[in-house]
């Protein structure tokens, strides 16, 4: 995943439940925080991303799990943040 941002603003995402494939969303988890920006998991699925002052780059990975159509399961997610 990617996200271009600019220094000191926030990029916030949820993750839910949808309808269409049987898609119910369980749980988020920090798997690697980013370096220079700061991320806050909230309840839901919900998650908030500041990107630090300065220009450059950053990068933190999360996992998403829930259950699609009864079957259990995670994805891991990979962001790169450039941060402009």
């Amino acid at each position: 995943m990617y996200i271009s941002i600019r220094a000191g603003a926030t990029c916030e995402a949820t993750f839910g439940s949808y309808g269409g494939g049987n898609l119910t969303f369980k749980r988020l988890l920090l798997v690697a925080p980013p370096a220079r920006g700061k991320i806050r998991l909230r309840e839901g699925g919900y998650y908030i991303y500041t990107a630090p002052s300065s220009q450059g780059s950053d990068k933190f990975t999360l996992r998403v799990c829930g259950t699609q159509n009864n079957s259990p399961g995670c994805a891991t997610l990979n962001y790169s943040v450039t941060v402009k």
